[in-house]
Protein backbone atom coordinates (compact mmCIF):
# COMPACT_ATOMS: atom_id res chain seq x y z
CA UNK A 1 0.00 0.00 0.00
CA UNK A 2 1.17 3.49 -0.95
CA UNK A 3 -0.24 6.72 0.15
CA UNK A 4 1.21 10.17 -0.88
CA UNK A 5 3.42 12.03 1.84
CA UNK A 6 3.54 15.99 1.17
CA UNK A 7 5.95 17.59 2.98
CA UNK A 8 5.85 21.66 2.98
CA UNK A 9 8.73 23.79 3.99
CA UNK A 10 8.65 27.49 2.77
CA UNK A 11 12.78 27.39 3.06
CA UNK A 12 14.38 28.05 0.21
CA UNK A 13 17.35 25.61 1.07
CA UNK A 14 14.76 22.74 1.61
CA UNK A 15 15.59 18.87 1.41
CA UNK A 16 12.38 17.99 1.75
CA UNK A 17 10.72 16.32 -1.55
CA UNK A 18 7.31 15.08 -2.50
CA UNK A 19 7.27 11.75 -2.82
CA UNK A 20 5.15 8.25 -1.94
CA UNK A 21 6.40 5.62 0.16
CA UNK A 22 4.91 2.16 0.60
CA UNK A 23 4.15 1.29 4.22
CA UNK A 24 5.64 -1.60 5.16
CA UNK A 25 4.48 -4.31 8.15
CA UNK A 26 6.39 -6.20 10.44
CA UNK A 27 9.53 -3.67 9.69
CA UNK A 28 12.00 -4.24 12.41
CA UNK A 29 14.20 -1.13 13.78
CA UNK A 30 17.19 -2.86 12.65
CA UNK A 31 15.93 -3.30 9.09
CA UNK A 32 14.90 0.25 8.75
CA UNK A 33 18.66 1.54 10.43
CA UNK A 34 20.14 -0.28 8.10
CA UNK A 35 18.21 1.25 5.40
CA UNK A 36 18.49 4.67 6.60
CA UNK A 37 22.53 4.17 7.43
CA UNK A 38 21.72 5.71 10.57
CA UNK A 39 25.06 6.00 12.37
CA UNK A 40 23.86 6.21 16.49
CA UNK A 41 25.76 8.96 18.96
CA UNK A 42 26.23 8.56 22.19
CA UNK A 43 25.10 10.81 25.06
CA UNK A 44 28.65 11.75 25.48
CA UNK A 45 29.09 12.54 22.18
CA UNK A 46 26.17 15.19 22.29
CA UNK A 47 27.83 16.69 26.11
CA UNK A 48 31.32 16.81 24.04
CA UNK A 49 29.63 18.68 21.06
CA UNK A 50 27.41 21.20 22.68
CA UNK A 51 30.09 22.29 25.59
CA UNK A 52 31.22 25.40 24.26
CA UNK A 53 27.50 26.32 23.48
CA UNK A 54 25.96 29.42 24.90
CA UNK A 55 22.44 28.79 25.82
CA UNK A 56 19.64 32.10 25.54
CA UNK A 57 17.77 30.22 27.95
CA UNK A 58 18.10 27.73 31.26
CA UNK A 59 16.57 24.23 30.99
CA UNK A 60 13.85 25.25 33.58
CA UNK A 61 12.83 28.00 31.21
CA UNK A 62 12.72 25.44 28.13
CA UNK A 63 11.08 22.75 30.20
CA UNK A 64 8.26 25.50 31.17
CA UNK A 65 7.78 26.76 27.82
CA UNK A 66 6.45 23.17 27.02
CA UNK A 67 3.79 23.16 29.57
Amino acid sequence: MSHPIEEKNNSKNSTFTLSTIEIRKNVSLDIIVTEQQIIPITYREIQFMVKDTIWKHSLEELLEALN
